[in-house]
């Protein structure tokens, strides 16, 4: 997967993409059945929701600073686990 940050400009997506087939992007093994893995930083993403709309999305002692969302595959069944922090 790649990702860019909102408003990249075309050279940033074509550097990612070319250091994807130059194999100089960065790798990481997943755990064992997992076929893929999300990490969302709640806390970074409610402010930088609190900057685009003026509201206050942050502060909030109850939301999770983390979310991990993971797809693994467990016995020929799918499976999709959510972990917060």
């Amino acid at each position: 997967m790649l990702m860019a940050s909102a408003g990249a400009e075309i050279a940033e997506m074509k550097h990612l993409i070319d250091a994807v087939t130059d194999q100089g992007a960065k790798r990481k093994t997943l755990g064992s059945n997992i076929l893929a893995q999300c990490g969302i930083h709640l806390s970074e993403l409610a402010d930088f929701f609190s900057q685009l709309t003026g509201q206050s999305f942050g502060g909030d002692q109850r939301l999770p600073e983390t979310v991990n969302v993971f797809l693994k595959k467990i016995n020929g069944t799918l499976r999709i686990e959510v972990a917060s922090k």
